[in-house]
């Protein structure tokens, strides 16, 4: 999970298999994550069923329910290596996928110099619209009685044993028998106001690109296309 902010801008981020890079297995701890990630992924469907009635109604939240990646001529050595890791993974995990031309993924129309060498197709692997499952979730959390506050977080309040309540910025405690801290790159440091745990992993921003473009002539995309991961980051993706 990341901030909402993440969210909003993420695309076609986060594919579970999409994604897959030769860290995601290479050792017990990364395979232990990549392994949430797959069970995360084959949740959607379900999860996606019952926010659909708290969806907004000018769209849809699952925008295509397949993926394909494509391994094209701008990428360096790492694009070849994370495509075959892939390959690798959703042969372990049993996965569905099947290699095809990349002339046939419809709407990819590329630039000679850029055109796609090899292609894969991920038929259970989709995209979801962000902006549209946060709004979803959250008129889902309103109708169960749940209370939302806009307000920021200043620290945690409790001991080293456990977490009481929370500290707004402008000194109002909110108490808790649970406290959840779910705040992207923030998380760390609201943490650290009341725990001392030096062994605590250590949580950076990220840079990214998005923008919403609207075709006006020629085949529309009508899945995920991806390269690999590349450059430490999450590769391109529509």
């Amino acid at each position: 999970p990341r901030n909402p902010g993440w969210n909003q801008a993420a695309g076609a981020m986060r594919g579970c298999l999409g994604e897959t890079s030769t860290e995601a297995l290479r050792t017990d701890a990364a395979r232990t994550r990549f392994e949430f990630s797959l069970s995360a992924h084959d949740k959607w469907p379900e999860t996606l069923r019952r926010l659909n009635e708290f969806a907004p109604s000018d769209r849809p939240l699952q925008t295509t329910t397949e993926s394909h990646i494509i391994l094209n001529s701008v990428g360096a050595e790492l694009d070849t290596v994370n495509f075959a890791a892939m390959i690798d993974a959703l042969d372990q995990y049993d996965k569905p996928w099947k290699e095809i031309a990349p002339d046939d993924i419809p709407g990819y129309n590329p630039r000679t110099e850029s055109r796609a060498l090899r292609a894969i197709h991920l038929p259970t692997e989709g995209a979801v619209d962000g902006r549209g499952v946060l709004a979803a979730l959250e008129r889902r959390l309103r109708h169960g009685g749940a209370i939302l506050i806009d307000q920021t977080v200043r620290k945690l309040v409790g001991s080293d044993e456990e977490v009481t309540a929370v500290e707004l910025d402008d000194g109002h405690l909110i108490e808790a028998g649970n406290v959840v801290v779910a705040a992207g790159v923030h998380s760390e440091s609201l943490v650290r106001t009341v725990f001392d745990v030096p062994e605590l992993m250590p949580t950076f921003p990220g840079l990214g690109f998005a923008m919403i473009a609207k075709r006006t002539g020629g085949e529309p995309f009508t899945s995920v296309v991806r390269t690999p991961n590349r450059g430490f980051a999450c590769g391109l993706h529509v």
